[in-house]
Formats: C-alpha cells, structure tokens, sequence
C-alpha cells in the first residue's frame, strides 16, 4: 500500500509479514483498508524464529522539499517493540527531516490480533498537514487499475487534489429516512416538470442582420462651359489731408453745410468712377463698400460684386445723360 506523510512524500510499504493472521474485527476506530486482501497475509515460519518485518521505501518527494533529508529505506522488526514513531524530531525512531512533517507525525503498531497499523492516536495533537493512506494499492496504480472497495467509517477524510471530504455518519430513524426520501422524490418531479416545460418552449429567432452599403460618390461631369464676368473695379479718391492735415472740427463743418439734395458729381474716367466725398454722405454711401485697404497714394480700392457693380455703372451713365 501507499502512505502518505504531511503531502510531501509517498512511502510504498512494498514488505509486510506477520507471526499470524489477524483476526481483529473492524470498527469505528479500527479499519482494514483492503479487505479483499486478507486471504493474502504473509506469515512468517514459526521454524524460522523470523519476527514480523515491515519495509517501505520512499516513491515520490515534493520538489519543495530536499530529498536527501528522508530515509532512503524504513525497516521495522516487531521483536522486542511493537510501537514505532515517525517524525521530524530526532526523539522519533524513523526520523524524516521534511518541513512539512510534523515532529511527532504518527506512530506504526504491530500486535497479533490486529497486524500492522498506522494511526495518529495516543498522541499530545494531530500532525499539521495529515497522514493519508491511498486508496489505490502501489501496483494497480502502475497498472492503471481500479482501487479496492474501501469502508467508510465516521471521521473519515477523504482527500483529493485541492480539497477534502470528512465523513461524518450519523443514525437516523426510519421516519427521517422516509421524509427525506420523500424530499428527494419531490424535487426529482419539480426538475422533470420545468425540463419537461423548457422543451415546449419556442424557440426565439435570431435577429436579422442589418448590413450597412456604402454609397461612392461618382463626378459628374458639366455640359455646358459657365462664363463668369470679371468684376468692376470702383476707385473713390480721398484726400490724405482730410485725415491728416483738415482737424477735427474743420470736417464736421464741411459736412454740416453740405446739402443733403446736392447731387453728387460723378466724373466717367476710362471705366472709373471718381466720387467727391464732399458731396452727400447717403449717396456715397449707396455705394457698398465690403472692404478697405489704405495705398501710399491715400487711396482707397473698393470691389464689389459683379452684378452690384455693373447696376451702379449703369446709373452714372443715365445720369451723365441727363445731365
């Protein structure tokens, strides 16, 4: 069998003989692992005077922990002891120098009625991290084969890779035992009805995909050939001196005696229009200036828009027609 020692080393019991076959009868506190197994004791010859020998040689060691700290080989002879202890302290008789074990681990027995044992009992305090017996022989888990039916019994713990199970037995009445299995009957019933309702329902249509067609956009081209007039150049001539030389109260002058009826005169010039800003102030503003840039020479170029300009132009030349 395997035994397992505070989960950092397995040790095989690969030898185990006996004086006679045991004949204890399992309990609560007393378990046979194998039970299948006790037509296979090994009973030693009483010619040979040979004491029962029970040998376990280490399988596998957590690589955090060191293995040359761990008996290579445990041999016990039940001759004149039939309690051994294992542990980490040197007090034990099969001392393992692993973290992981405790100091006083747990003790291996040997009596005739009971054979070989391993057991944590008839100690100050449990070990820290356990001792486990597999469920497994050593040879069927090299042959993959399935382990041996193995009692329960109340306490039991049941370790698996990241967890454990403890056991816990308890007695119940024929009455409990009937109520409950009627809880059991009534909740199998609920889970056949909703499986039952699930299957009579519709199932739901996917949505549909909606996919979005991106629209290029094509030139088209132009049939006809647009012309365009160029603009009119409107030049109105200022004096510089009625910025810089005329003052202030000059100007205000010249601008109250102006008559608001005076037409203003206009002079054709090569397609130019030359205005007299002394002349009214409303219809020399008829003429929309949308920008003002000032020259060296104190003049100021106004453009306007094409058809604005060509309106205007028209109605100097009527006027100078009249006139």
């Amino acid at each position: 069998m395997l035994v397992d020692l505070g989960k950092v080393v397995h040790y095989h019991f690969d030898k185990v003989t006996h004086r006679q076959k045991p004949n204890f009868t399992p309990n609560t506190n007393f378990q046979i692992l194998y039970p299948s197994a006790t037509n296979n004791y090994i009973i030693e010859e009483e010619d040979t005077n040979e004491p029962p020998v029970l040998r376990a040689r280490p399988t596998w060691v957590s690589s955090d922990e060191n293995k040359d700290q761990i008996q290579k080989e445990i041999i016990l002879e039940a001759l004149n002891q039939q309690q051994f202890t294992i542990g980490r302290s040197m007090k034990r008789e099969v001392q393992i120098k692993l973290k992981a074990v405790s100091a006083d681990h747990c003790q291996i027995g040997y009596s005739n009625e009971k054979g070989w044992s391993i057991s944590e009992k008839n100690k100050d305090k449990l070990s820290s991290n356990g001792t486990f017996v597999f469920m497994k022989s050593h040879n069927q888990m090299i042959e993959h084969e399935p382990s041996d039916l193995i009692p329960l019994h109340d306490g039991m713990v049941i370790s698996f890779i990241n967890y454990e199970i403890r056991v816990n037995l308890e007695k119940k009445d024929a009455s409990v035992i009937q109520n409950e299995e009627q809880q059991i009957k009534s909740a199998n019933e609920h889970i056949a009805k909703t499986n039952s309702e699930f299957q009579t329902t519709v199932k739901a249509h996917a949505a549909v995909k909606v996919e979005e067609t991106k629209i290029e956009h094509v030139p088209v081209a132009v049939s006809e050939v647009v012309h365009v007039p160029e603009p009119v150049v409107v030049v109105a001539k200022v004096d510089v001196n009625d910025q810089h030389g005329v003052s202030q109260q000059d100007h205000h002058e010249q601008e109250k005696d102006a008559s608001p009826l005076a037409e203003p005169s206009i002079h054709h010039e090569d397609e130019h229009v030359h205005v007299n800003l002394n002349e009214s102030k409303e219809e020399v503003d008829h003429v929309q200036k949308p920008a003002e840039e000032e020259n060296v020479d104190g003049e100021i170029n106004i453009v306007e828009e094409v058809k604005h300009a060509e309106a205007v132009h028209h109605a100097e030349v009527a006027n100078l027609e009249l006139a």
